[in-house]
């Protein structure tokens, strides 16, 4: 993606809050994470939440991504390496100011799980565990249920996913790692 099309993004996040009256929730998985906490750092008056799944928030920059998923990578998002978004670090690696839940996957097989979690909590933060592969999450039905409670809650009730009793069996909250 390049910074017209997160500009192209932006536009359409704000045309939609103007339009509903209303904040937008965000949700973007893997790299589209980056771009929704980037939205969300710059516009948390038009963001009422952000999700992501699988996002490399806290990657330490590319060139530490090497081998095989590099090259597929490369393949698959041509100029990708070179998008002015891993220039905004800053952005997309500050604890978001409107309520955030970081999803991620011990067992997702592309990005470490510690790149994918928020490094400060805060009450609006929290980093939920989910069972699953990288590619899966945008089609996992854990995924999809935290997800549609997440947008359920009332804007101005934020509350963190509840982990307790069946649910311990398939989610978990992280602690950040020391």
């Amino acid at each position: 993606m390049s910074e017209q099309k997160y500009l192209a993004y932006e536009r359409h996040v704000k045309e939609l809050a103007a339009r509903h009256c209303r904040k937008v929730s965000v949700i973007g998985w893997s790299l589209g994470g980056i771009y929704a906490r980037t939205l969300a750092y710059k516009n948390p008056d038009i963001v009422r939440q952000v999700i992501t799944l699988g996002s490399p928030i806290h990657i330490p920059g590319m060139d530490g991504v090497t081998g095989p998923v590099l090259k597929l990578y490369e393949m698959m998002n041509p100029g990708a390496l070179t998008d002015p978004m891993l220039e905004w670090q800053n952005c997309w690696q500050a604890t978001p100011t409107v309520p955030s839940t970081a999803m991620y996957s011990e067992g997702d097989g592309i990005v470490d799980w510690q790149f994918c979690i928020d490094k400060e909590l805060n009450s609006n933060t929290e980093n939920l565990r989910v069972p699953g592969s990288h590619v899966g999450l945008t089609h996992n039905v854990a995924v999809m249920y935290a997800v549609a409670e997440r947008l359920a809650q009332r804007e101005d009730r934020w509350q963190p996913f509840d982990v307790s009793g069946l649910r311990s069996r398939v989610y978990a909250h992280s602690a950040v790692p020391a």
